[in-house]
């Protein structure tokens, strides 16, 4: 692991070096999303991070919008597209996670194991193609949201 130094010789935060391995200049509108991010429990609207950047500097929302667009051609953030039209950010961590994703409250659970390990293995032998990750979500209703539906069914 490479420990890069300002010239001041102060070591870069984990962002800076981030930045800097992709050929990105350190401006603050990318440290302070991807700060936002690296915080976040779960992935975020582009709304939801205008909203936190917002508090603390006085960025517009076009800004973090190209932002977040540089960063996912990138590969730094991961973008996903939801059945509400929204995409979501995250940051990419170079695994490959796989969740079940409730349609109403937007709940994610990790799941503990991958059911498509092998399927990778076996395009990977197939086509000569290396593949660094995948996201896979399985769309639906958590036990809560079903049985809030079922309570207003019956009434």
């Amino acid at each position: 692991m490479y420990i890069y130094m300002e010239l001041g010789g102060r070591p870069l935060s984990q962002i800076d070096v981030i930045l800097k391995e992709n050929g990105l200049k350190s401006t603050k509108s990318r440290k302070l999303i991807l700060d936002i991010l690296e915080r976040a429990l779960e992935p975020m609207s582009a709304e939801e991070i205008f909203i936190n950047v917002r508090h603390q500097d006085e960025l517009n929302f076009s800004t973090v919008y190209r932002t977040l667009s540089t960063l996912t051609q990138k590969l730094i953030t991961l973008k996903n597209i939801e059945d509400d039209g929204i995409s979501y950010y995250q940051l990419n961590n170079h695994k490959h996670s796989n969740y079940l994703v409730c349609s109403e409250c937007r709940k994610r659970i990790l799941l503990d194991s991958c059911p498509l390990e092998e399927m990778t293995v076996n395009l990977e032998k197939k086509t000569g193609f290396h593949i660094s990750g995948h996201n896979l979500e399985f769309i639906g209703e958590c036990p809560e949201c079903l049985e809030n539906e079922i309570y207003k069914v019956s009434k």
